[in-house]
């Protein structure tokens, strides 16, 4: 007779004896990952992450091991490309080749010696960026645009917030 497994997997996960891997794209729902976690106290693991650029300063806080996939990586594949960059926190793989993937994916879970060095190279990674300097980058590419208009900068006043003069 056949068993129903999820209910030992969920008690496994609640005992925090099984990590539990939150598959989501959206920031909203890698907050809403983070937040069961904290209320249920689980070993929990972002996978995908696709708008994790957006709250790398929640991850980096929340210290949830993030496996971001080689899709979101291909240099000119979709617009996430655009704002992720791994430095030497990945172990990268060839994109195409489903076996390499596998081979990587496994050994990041087994290699706990690797998981940690990764996980130390994501922290020092993630403090390279913030809010505060992605403005000015950005604000600096409409100024190139715009030419010789400039912004105004009311950072000073109200950090974070920029606009452009009448």
């Amino acid at each position: 007779m056949l068993q129903n497994a999820k209910p030992d997997a969920l008690l496994l996960a609640l005992e925090r004896k099984l990590p539990v891997v939150f598959a989501a794209h959206r920031a909203d729902d890698l907050q809403t990952a983070l937040r069961l976690a904290r209320e249920f106290h689980l070993d929990a693991r972002l996978d995908l992450a696709t708008e994790g650029y957006l709250m790398a300063d929640v991850l980096k806080k929340a210290k949830v091991p993030v496996v971001v996939h080689p899709t979101m990586q291909r240099a000119g594949a979709t617009m996430e490309t655009l704002h992720s960059y791994l430095g030497n926190a990945a172990v990268l793989v060839n994109p195409e080749n489903v076996f390499e993937i596998m081979r990587a994916v496994h050994r990041v879970l087994v290699d706990k010696a690797l998981r940690d060095k990764l996980k130390e190279r994501s922290y020092e990674q993630s403090s390279r960026f913030s809010w505060d300097g992605s403005v000015r980058r950005i604000l600096s590419v409409y100024e190139q645009v715009a030419g010789s208009a400039k912004l105004s900068d009311d950072s000073k006043t109200r950090p974070g917030v920029h606009s452009i003069p009448a």
